[in-house]
């Protein structure tokens, strides 16, 4: 027994450490510290990367909110345009 709980430990630390997106509600993006994703919630593609040391909630609610809170967290996040093909 000793020697599974710590196996156990790490494999649950291994499986989070690379999630670095986390949608466990349909109202809220969870971005990690260096996290990038690519989405196109607001009718255009967008890359979205964390440059901050904290995790950062995204709401997904509207496009309008969405926005918003990308032009308020400009200091938290990088936002570049995709390349569509």
């Amino acid at each position: 027994m000793k020697l599974v709980l710590p196996l156990i430990i790490l494999i649950a630390l291994s499986a989070t450490s690379y999630a670095a997106v986390k949608s466990n509600s349909a109202h809220y993006l969870l971005l990690h510290p260096s996290a990038t994703i690519e989405t196109d919630f607001c009718g255009h593609c967008a890359r979205i990367r964390n440059v901050s040391e904290g995790v950062v909630y995204l709401p997904l609610l509207t496009a309008e909110d969405f926005n918003a809170s990308l032009t308020a967290l400009l200091d938290q996040l990088h936002v570049d345009k995709c390349n569509t093909q």
